[in-house]
């Protein structure tokens, strides 16, 4: 028989190389280092601040105190060991929160004192309207009296008005000699009265009858009150 020259292909076998088995690479400890490079990294922005802050270029408490409560894990007790107030650990929602209870709070305060001090006025001013009723009340009770009064000096008036006419009359009766001894004696006011109250020409006479010092007197006083309007 021929040789078949057809042959058949056969299937080439690929050597199976075994495959390299990766190691599994060892996982690197990130947390401490990572913790001790945010720590450093906190702690540098913290000397800025102060450096800042010290130096008078700009206030830092506010940014510096919300550092240092940012700090991971020792934030919170280095705040309260620094004695930094516990609202800057807030969030800014929290800040504004309370800014407005403190607003609101105040509010309360001031409206609770002009409420007081409105009632005290209120009260002042009963008190002054009672004292005003009073001070009327008085001045009424005052007038009424100073009217009582000048009614009595009118009728003491009249009446000695009444008296001294009767006693004009009786000098007039009376000698100029008697009646210069009489006036003579009498306080000068009371017979510089009687003397200008009597017609010119008897107190004329009865002053003749005077001791003349005493005439001189009188009769000067006389001059005065006959010239007052």
């Amino acid at each position: 028989m021929p040789e078949d020259d057809t042959r058949e292909e056969l299937p080439e076998v690929q050597e199976e190389r075994p495959k390299r088995e990766d190691k599994p690479k060892p996982k690197k400890k990130k947390g401490p280092s990572k913790l001790r490079r945010l720590l450093l990294l906190s702690l540098l922005l913290l000397g800025v601040a102060l450096g800042l802050h010290f130096s008078g270029a700009v206030d830092m408490r506010g940014p510096m105190f919300r550092a240092v409560y940012s700090i991971p894990k020792v934030g919170p007790s280095l705040g309260a060991a620094l004695g930094i107030p516990a609202t800057y650990a807030m969030s800014s929602q929290e800040r504004r929160a309370m800014e407005i209870r403190q607003m609101e709070e105040a509010l309360s305060a001031l409206k609770a004192e002009l409420d007081r001090r409105g009632a005290e006025l209120d009260a002042a001013s009963a008190d002054l309207s009672a004292r005003q009723g009073e001070i009327a009340k008085l001045e009424a009770q005052l007038q009424a009296k100073l009217k009582e009064l000048e009614a009595e000096d009118d009728k003491k008036e009249q009446a000695s008005l009444a008296s001294l006419e009767d006693v004009l009359k009786t000098y007039k009766d009376m000698s100029p000699r008697n009646a210069a001894q009489i006036i003579g004696k009498m306080n000068e006011d009371l017979a510089v009265e009687i003397l200008s109250r009597l017609p010119k020409d008897q107190a004329a006479k009865i002053l003749g009858r005077m001791d003349a010092d005493l005439a001189a007197r009188l009769t000067e006083r006389l001059a005065n009150v006959e010239k007052r309007p």
